[in-house]
């Protein structure tokens, strides 16, 4: 079930008050975790193996991690970019639903990658419950 900001249904979702928090909270996660990767690692290698899910082995190594936090950067772009569209379509009286709706999931995804750091000192509330 979609997280809703306001009553009205999916369509009528508003983006949170505490939204703008969440994301330089994982702009702030991703830069340290850059940081920590270094930009001189090569994107193939090497391989960490984490253990195994279902008899398979786990790994992961840089190019998977860049990859998904250029996907977490993304998300935030098409947030922003959906609230964006929200402000332009109720300035020219428009119906702003569908993009309400947009930026409601994006935000719904944004709080699921959030968890990855819920124990961090920072979090913002709502993060480590949701």
């Amino acid at each position: 079930m979609p997280y809703q900001d306001r009553t009205g249904g999916v369509a009528g979702a508003a983006p949170a008050e505490d939204a703008h928090d969440l994301v330089e909270f994982l702009r702030d996660r991703i830069a340290q975790d850059r940081a920590a990767l270094g930009d001189d690692l090569l994107i193939t290698g090497p391989q960490y193996l984490l253990g195994t899910l279902h008899g398979s082995t786990v790994l992961v190594g840089p190019g998977r991690m860049y990859a998904h936090l250029d996907a977490i950067e993304q998300l935030i772009d098409r947030y922003e970019a959906a609230l964006g569209w929200v402000a332009l379509a109720e300035s020219e009286g428009k119906d702003s639903d569908l993009h309400r709706t947009a930026a409601s999931t994006y935000l719904d995804v944004l709080r699921l990658h959030a968890q990855e750091w819920a124990k961090h000192p920072e979090v913002p509330d709502g993060v480590a419950a949701s």
